[in-house]
């Protein structure tokens, strides 16, 4: 639960990742290699902050944003699973 906490914190500003991660394990992270890439990769790739949403709609309009929101979640998700996977093998 803490992750996807820092990672909807993230929505608001991706640079709040780091600092709730900070505050949500005092003690550090116990993560192996993969997945600290993983949640790298994810972190760069999906939805972007709420105001570079906000700019978009006003480009694009509210569909192709949203279109755009949850094709960005997608192509996250996929190369974070792709990251970790190759670093396991």
């Amino acid at each position: 639960w803490r992750y996807s906490v820092a990672l909807l914190s993230g929505i608001f500003a991706k640079e709040g990742i780091a600092s709730t991660l900070s505050i949500l394990f005092p003690s550090g992270l116990t993560i192996n290699l993969a997945q600290r890439f993983a949640l790298v990769i994810f972190v760069f790739a999906y939805t972007p902050c709420l105001s570079a949403l906000a700019s978009l709609k006003s480009k694009l309009g509210f569909v192709k944003t949203l279109k755009l929101a949850v094709y960005q979640l997608i192509v996250g998700l996929l190369a974070s699973y792709a990251t970790y996977f190759l670093f396991n093998l």
